[in-house]
């Protein structure tokens, strides 16, 4: 049913578990001015035949679940995250190492259904994909523009869950 209490104004929060590990070892990821996104993109292929005028039916052939998010942090444990195939020590992201991390992901916010309580759209098992441009700027915060897309894993892909209690489950 259509309310106006259910527009969400957003106050979301991105929390990572890296690496993934179906664990409750989340952290906080960081600011983003920008906010995040969370994208679904269905292939669906509709059927034609030369009788009808409109599709018989629809398949759906794949789906592709992600977050695309701008943070404003650039602390090194933050962009180690953020770039697949790094390496963190100490001091030092090393590139160039080839291995793939798996990460758990979920946005929190509040939820418009059930006041003082949130909701979550989480992926189980994501990766970075796509560039990551770091933009330098005279006088400007550096911000850190990344891509996770999903990977199926033994609990699924993702996930949208309302009515929690509590904003860290």
């Amino acid at each position: 049913m259509a309310t106006i209490g259910n527009v969400l104004v957003d106050n979301a929060a991105i929390y990572i578990e890296s690496p993934a590990d179906d664990g409750d070892d989340f952290n906080l990821a960081g600011y983003t001015e920008e906010g995040a996104e969370f994208v679904y993109e269905p292939d669906v292929t509709m059927i034609d035949v030369h009788e009808e005028t409109t599709p018989i039916n629809a398949i759906l052939g794949a789906e592709v679940n992600k977050f695309n998010i701008v943070f404003a942090e650039a602390d090194l444990a933050l962009i180690d995250v953020c770039l697949t195939g790094s390496s963190l020590t100490s001091d030092t992201i090393t590139l160039g190492g080839g291995v793939v991390i798996f990460h758990r992901i979920k946005l929190v916010t509040d939820d418009p259904d059930n006041a003082g309580k949130f909701r979550k759209i989480e992926i189980y098992n994501a990766v970075q994909t796509g560039n990551v441009p770091m933009m330098h700027k005279r006088d400007e915060k550096m911000t850190l523009s990344v891509e996770f897309q999903a990977v199926k894993n033994a609990n699924g892909v993702a996930q949208i869950v309302r009515n929690m209690t509590n904003a860290t489950d």
